[in-house]
């Protein structure tokens, strides 16, 4: 065989064919022994668990202070907290006058409503083809239960309580129902229905604060009113208030600021802002304005301490914010005892 060109005068084709590595050999155990140069290794052997590089790398998951400062200043959790604490000072305003209505399963019951029209509004997508906007469903769901429960209430003698059960049950069966029949946004809709204020876009916090300013204007603006309706609604129409425009006006921003918070935050810490926030203001103060300022500033402040417990804890956020308003009673009950 002659010599291929271009090749130098002491190599052959021969030396330019790749020999396959040795097939490894099985030890005596029946285990494949690999050959010294093979490129398989363990990384623990370079790097074992007790390693420093090892425990380098386990602390930067773990949740720290440090960690948390660092993330508020580059905005991960800015957002989500400044949202949180907006929505529960608007709820826990409102949540006032909820709870001396004793209409305390009203907020329930519009908050799974919401969450039912965020659901029709995904399926509506998905199997329609209608856009909606999941917002405009929950507002839409929202302001038709806070109109019908009422008359639900009123219906062949039925109390109030077996009205808000009746929609309550409804709503939360049917939004289970039809989430199950849209997989693509099964996490979506979990989140709304029980809870999860993890993200929140600066668009969100806007329409927050916007929400937020409305509500305080139209309390300052009818603080007394609703007060005395709820009270005494017969003195009222005596003394010729509004009642009914001051009602249905007071239930038309409740399911605003529920449809909007639900979509946000989710039906679970929604309820819990409408609700045991007012509840410790109340216990804890003796003017109609101590337990308004009181109320928002509670449910504020869990808002945050529950985003920022749930961080280093790792739960869920609306379950964390929901039990950081039902610890506030403690203090509450103890002020209030002290009285």
């Amino acid at each position: 065989m002659t010599q291929a060109s271009g090749l130098p005068e002491d190599l052959s084709p021969d030396d330019l064919v790749l020999s396959s590595p040795a097939a490894p050999a099985p030890s005596s155990s029946g285990a494949v022994r690999q050959p010294a140069g093979a490129f398989a290794h363990d990384h623990s052997v370079h790097h074992p668990s007790d390693h420093p590089h090892e425990a380098h790398h386990a602390g930067e998951l773990q949740p720290s202070v440090a960690g948390f400062v660092e993330g508020w200043q580059l905005g991960l959790y800015r957002d989500a907290v400044v949202g949180g604490a907006l929505a529960a000072l608007a709820l826990a305003l409102l949540g006032v006058f909820i709870v001396l209505r004793r209409a305390v399963f009203v907020a329930a019951t519009v908050g799974q409503a919401a969450g039912l029209g965020v659901v029709v509004a995904f399926y509506a997508s998905i199997h329609w083809g209608i856009t909606l906007p999941p917002s405009l469903g929950a507002l839409a769901f929202a302001a038709l239960a806070s109109s019908c429960v009422g008359r639900l209430g009123r219906a062949r003698g039925l109390s109030r309580d077996a009205g808000l059960g009746l929609g309550f049950l409804v709503t939360s069966s049917a939004a289970l129902a039809l989430g199950d029949r849209i997989s693509q946004e099964a996490h979506e809709v979990s989140s709304i229905l029980f809870g999860s204020a993890v993200v929140v876009s600066r668009g969100d916090v806007v329409l927050l604060g916007a929400l937020c300013v409305l509500v305080v204007l139209a309390v300052l603006a009818t603080w007394r009113g609703l007060a005395f309706v709820g009270f005494d609604p017969e003195g009222a129409r005596v003394q010729n208030l509004p009642v009914r425009w001051l009602t249905s006006g007071f239930w038309l921003v409740v399911a605003l600021t529920i449809a909007v918070c639900t979509r946000v935050l989710g039906a679970l810490p929604v309820f819990a802002f409408s609700v045991l926030p007012p509840l410790a203001a109340v216990v804890c103060t003796r003017s109609l304005r101590a337990t308004l300022v009181g109320a928002s500033l509670i449910g504020a402040g869990c808002a945050a301490l529950g985003y920022v417990a749930a961080y280093f804890f790792a739960l869920p956020v609306g379950a964390l914010q929901t039990l950081c308003c039902a610890a506030a009673l403690v203090p509450a009950f103890v002020v209030a005892r002290l009285r």
